[in-house]
């Protein structure tokens, strides 16, 4: 969560490369990127164009 002018707490810092690598990761599996996160199930499906959208 960002606070004030998008700063975050000491604690969050070495969490900050996962979204890349897991987004890396799903790449490498299903040849798709995402720049959405969290990258959830419905996502994912979305993505390869197994669910239409909802809205």
């Amino acid at each position: 969560m960002n606070g004030p002018y998008g700063v975050r707490g000491m604690a969050e810092m070495p969490y900050l490369p996962y979204a890349a690598v897991i987004a890396s990761a799903v790449f490498d599996a299903i040849g798709i990127w995402f720049d959405e996160f969290p990258l959830t199930p419905e996502r994912v499906l979305r993505g390869l164009g197994k669910v239409r959208n909802r809205w």
